[in-house]
This record gives structure tokens, C-alpha cells and sequence, in this order.
């Protein structure tokens, strides 16, 4: 189709042909305004779609949090339980061990007490540690006594604390007190 315009020359008006020019003057605006919101946006959106996921995942640990506390404590009043009955044994453990004790000491101190040699006290001082009062002739004898009890595995670091000449009626006694270690076995 042909257009004719019968409009003298000074009063026709050009048509405009709108070119890319104003478009670009819209659209660039547009654009940079996108720009700067749409990222703030999707992070924003991405970041409350997080902080919701780990809420959740927070919400979950303390339903089983809340869930495991009956185990939590059963394992602490067992833990518990553990050590008392762990006391218990060791206080039977050191009964057993000790209550042979007094039966050894008598039997090594009878195996090395010499001829004329007679004990008149015998003493535990301390759970470990004895004292020995006794009577004899002669100061040897105490000397034989000390090294015999000195050579068991029992007793240990005997000492002679007082040796003394004394008369019993007509005769003449060395009265003497010892002390000793004891070193226990297992």
C-alpha cells in the first residue's frame, strides 16, 4: 500500500522513527536497578532458605538430645555404681592380702628365734612395723636373732633399740627391745 501526503511542505511534520536510542535510555536504568537488587534479593532468599534447613537440622539434634538423656544418665549412675562396687573390691583385695599377715610374721619370727632365747612382748607399732622385747644370756643370741630376721622376706631394717644386763634372781640376763620393718608380698 502506497501513502501519499497531500500536505503542503511547511505544514507536513516528519514522523519520527524511534530509534534505539530512547529504548537504551529506559532500558539501561532498568537494568542497573535489576542489578542491584536482584542479588541482595537471591541472597536473602537463599540465606532464609539456610537459616530455616539449620533450624531444623537444630530442632532435630534436640529432639534426640532430649531423647538420649534417660541413656546419658543410666550410663552416669552405672559409671557411678562402677566405682563404689571398684572401692568395695579393693578394700576386700587389701583384707585378703593383709589378713595372712600376722600368721607370716609369727611363723618367720618363730623360725629364727634362737635357743635361749625367750620373746616376752611382741608388738605391731604401725601396719608396718613391729617392736620385739625379750630375754636371753648373751648379747650374741640378740645378734643371731636380728641377722636371722634380717635374711626373711618379711621383715626388714631391724634395729636394736635397747640391750640391757639385768639379774633375774641369781641369774644374769641380757634383757633387749627391737624394731623392724615389715615389707609385705602381695
Amino acid at each position: 500500500m502506497i501513502v501519499i501526503n497531500l500536505l503542503p511542505q511547511e505544514e507536513r511534520t516528519e514522523e519520527r522513527v524511534l530509534t534505539a536510542r530512547p529504548r537504551a535510555r529506559f532500558l539501561l536504568p532498568l537494568l542497573a536497578g535489576v542489578a542491584l537488587i536482584v542479588p541482595p534479593a537471591a541472597t536473602f532468599v537463599l540465606q532464609t532458605a539456610r537459616i530455616q534447613s539449620l533450624n531444623e537440622s537444630v530442632s532435630l539434634l534436640e529432639q534426640e538430645a532430649q531423647s538420649l538423656k534417660p541413656r546419658v544418665e543410666l550410663v552416669r549412675q552405672i559409671g557411678s555404681q562402677t566405682a563404689a562396687l571398684d572401692q568395695r573390691l579393693d578394700v576386700i583385695r587389701g583384707l585378703n592380702r593383709d589378713r595372712s599377715l600376722p600368721v607370716r610374721m609369727m611363723d618367720q619370727l618363730a623360725a629364727q628365734v634362737p635357743a635361749n632365747l625367750w620373746l616376752t612382748r611382741f608388738k605391731q607399732t604401725s601396719p608396718r612395723s613391729v617392736q620385739l622385747e625379750g630375754v636371753t644370756f648373751s648379747n650374741l643370741v640378740v645378734a643371731d636373732l636380728m641377722s636371722g630376721l634380717e635374711e626373711t622376706s618379711l621383715y626388714d631394717q631391724v634395729e636394736l633399740v635397747v640391750a640391757s644386763r639385768e639379774a633375774l634372781g641369781e641369774i644374769d640376763v641380757t634383757r633387749f627391745t627391737l624394731t623392724a620393718a615389715l615389707t609385705p608380698q602381695p
